[in-house]
């Protein structure tokens, strides 16, 4: 045991120093030595990736601009808008206008390997 302790004595009405007063305050609220920094950190990374987001979708609007400025260069002219009805009924009037395209066909079955089900049904 150290013949001198180091406390310092102190009057009784004497206010204690700042450090005493908040290790009294910490040790009487873990809150403040736990959750206060875990909130701090969750706050601080939803900022930071927030930030990291912003970033990333910044840098995906660039190349969209670099496409539309393409765009711009003429890549679009003279192509024709395609709507699924038009090309029905422009399919169907090739089809009348040229009888060829869809007659000269004919169904066959292929021919299957030994022991292989040919799949018809016996009507005997």
């Amino acid at each position: 045991m150290p013949t001198f302790e180091a406390k310092t004595y102190r009057r009784p009405g004497e206010p204690l120093p700042a450090s005493q007063r908040l290790y009294k305050r910490v040790a009487a609220r873990p809150v403040l030595l736990f959750g206060v920094p875990f909130i701090g950190i969750i706050l601080a990374g939803a900022f930071v990736l927030s930030n990291t987001q912003t970033v990333r979708y910044e840098r995906r609007d660039a190349k969209v601009k670099l496409l539309s400025s393409e765009e711009a260069l003429g890549l679009e002219h003279g192509r024709r808008k395609v709507n699924a009805r038009d090309e029905y009924y422009r399919l169907q009037s090739a089809g009348l206008e040229n009888k060829h395209w869809d007659d000269d066909w004919e169904q066959k079955r292929i021919e299957r390997l030994p022991g292989q089900k040919d799949n018809v049904l016996d009507r005997s």
